[in-house]
């Protein structure tokens, strides 16, 4: 079993929304690496669990709303937001932030091994092809996933 998970978060078919799952296929296709296990998590939802269980260090490329221009990379950890279990009527309203709050009701320790790489998406709606913006700055993002992986934090 790889140590390290690096997971590509979001739906392809709406642009900039799937900015996490068009880096680490990229990622999957020009590297491989020992103990690295690149996974395209599209939009699943509980299924996430099994992959982030039991390893050393998760890496989660995602678009994230932050306020910034569109393509501004942040950095965090789970722990540096608030996570609430919100209320789901579906397994199909699961997301990535339903996902932490179980972790953090799990194993609240394991918030502590994910780093979460967010990009400002410019544009959400029906397309594949990401918005100029993030387009430019996909090589960024994924030097600095690869420095994030030769950390050793």
């Amino acid at each position: 079993m790889a140590k390290i998970l690096v997971l590509g978060i979001g739906n392809s078919i709406f642009k900039d929304e799937g900015i996490g799952v068009h880096i680490v296929k990229e990622l999957a296709a020009e590297y491989t690496l020992d103990d690295v296990e690149f996974v395209d998590g599209g939009t699943a939802s509980l299924d996430l669990l099994d992959f982030i269980e039991g390893k050393d260090k998760v890496i989660i490329i995602d678009a994230v709303r932050g306020g910034g221009v569109p393509g501004t990379i942040y950095r965090f950890k789970p722990t540096d937001i608030e996570i609430n279990l919100p209320l789901s009527l579906s397994l199909h309203q699961v997301g990535l932030m339903e996902v932490l709050g179980m972790l953090k009701f799990q194993d609240p320790s394991s918030l502590n091994r994910i780093i979460l790489f967010g990009i400002e998406p410019k544009e959400m709606g029906w397309g594949l092809d990401l918005s100029s913006e993030l387009q430019a700055v996909k090589e960024k993002v994924k030097k600095e996933i690869l420095k994030e992986i030769n950390s050793g934090d």
